[in-house]
C-alpha cells in the first residue's frame, strides 16, 4: 500500500465524516425543534455511514502492515544486538557446543562427557567465560 493510497483515503475519511458531523447535527436540530426527522436525512446518513464503514477495510490492512513493521524492526534490533556483541566472532554451533557440554557437566559430572564436549569447555580462561 503506497503512502499516496493512504493519504488519499484518509483525506476522504476525513471529508465523509465533516459531512456526517454536519448531517447528524442538521437532523438533531430538525428532531429538536420539529420533533420529527426528514426521512431524506435519515437515508442521507445511511449512505455517509456506508461510505465509513468502507474505510473499515483499508484500516484492518494498515493495523495488519504497522503489525508486520513491528515484528521486523524488533528482528532487525535484536539482529544488531547480536552484532554489537563481542563474541559475535563465535559461530551459532560453537555456543551450543558449549552450552550443551556445559549442561551436560552441571548434571551428570565429567565421566559423561564425551572428548568434543571436554574440548568445548575451557579451564581457567575468564576472558571467554571457562571457569571449569
Amino acid at each position: 500500500m503506497t503512502e499516496e493510497t493512504v493519504k488519499t483515503a484518509v483525506e476522504q475519511l476525513g471529508r465523509a465524516f465533516e459531512e456526517f458531523k454536519a448531517t447528524n447535527d442538521e437532523r438533531l436540530n430538525t428532531l429538536e425543534k420539529k420533533g420529527d426527522v426528514d426521512p431524506l436525512v435519515d437515508e442521507k446518513l445511511k449512505n455517509i455511514e456506508t461510505d465509513l464503514d468502507r474505510f473499515e477495510d483499508l484500516n484492518q490492512k494498515l493495523t495488519v502492515q504497522e503489525q508486520e513493521n513491528k515484528k521486523l524492526g524488533e528482528k532487525l534490533d535484536n539482529f544488531e544486538t547480536m552484532l554489537k556483541r563481542p563474541e559475535a566472532n563465535l559461530g551459532a554451533s560453537d555456543i551450543d557446543i558449549s552450552m550443551k557440554a556445559f549442561d551436560k557437566w552441571i548434571k551428570k559430572g565429567d565421566d559423561a562427557l564425551d572428548e568434543m564436549e571436554k574440548k568445548a569447555l575451557t579451564i581457567g580462561d575468564d576472558t571467554s567465560a571457562g571457569f571449569l
